[in-house]
């Protein structure tokens, strides 16, 4: 016998596939990878800024809410860190099974890697 879901469970579910949903969390992953990187690298916001050519606040600005994160400025911030820029688009099934699994994996930065090393 399957339990019928509640009000909040299919909310909640509803909610998980909307479009700002799903933006807001890709956005959150992001800022989360630039913000993991710096610190391994201990690249403060000043110097991130310095090496972008760009106000501290407008490093603070993509921090804090990872709008306006185009593609052009998250290359610009991974060539800054010395990373390499990813992005990965797939099917639905893939998207949602990833997500499922609690590691969703749409726009990653990676380190870069030296040329014969």
């Amino acid at each position: 016998m399957t339990r019928e879901l509640t009000w909040f469970e299919k909310e909640l579910d509803r909610t998980r596939h909307a479009f700002a949903f799903r933006l807001a969390g890709l956005e959150f992953e992001l800022t989360e990878d630039i913000a993991t990187l710096m610190q391994e690298k201990k690249v403060t916001r000043a110097e991130l800024a310095r090496r972008m050519g760009i106000s501290r606040a407008a490093v603070t600005a993509f921090l804090r809410d990872g709008s306006n994160l185009t593609l052009k400025r998250m290359l610009r911030i991974a060539d800054a860190l010395g990373a390499e820029l990813t992005v990965k688009i797939g099917g639905k099934e893939a998207v949602e099974s990833v997500t499922d699994a609690g590691s969703p994996e749409t726009a990653e930065i990676e380190p870069r890697q030296a040329v014969g090393g």
